[in-house]
């Protein structure tokens, strides 16, 4: 990847909020690849990212896409177990 190898290649972002945007990044460091899930902010003091995120190996991605999904489903009103309380 091109330019500092801490900046990597922003792949997308979601709006969390008004003042926060969850952004998925394709990075490399020292020889290795990897993806950052990360929450940046926009504040009045301050601007970029913050702790809240992960960072995984790619070969990980599918397995966390997989895990989300189920999640996803789990919490959803009515999902497959009838909700969190199952």
């Amino acid at each position: 990847m091109k330019g500092d190898e801490h900046e990597g290649k922003i792949v997308g972002e979601l709006e969390k909020s008004r003042s926060s945007t969850i952004r998925v990044t394709a990075k490399e460091f020292k020889g290795h690849a990897y993806v950052d899930i990360r929450e940046f902010v926009t504040s009045a003091d301050y601007s970029g990212p913050t702790r809240k995120g992960v960072t995984v190996r790619p070969d990980l991605v599918p397995a966390l896409v997989a895990l989300l999904e189920k999640a996803a489903e789990h919490t959803a009103a009515g999902g497959p177990e009838g909700g969190l309380g199952e």
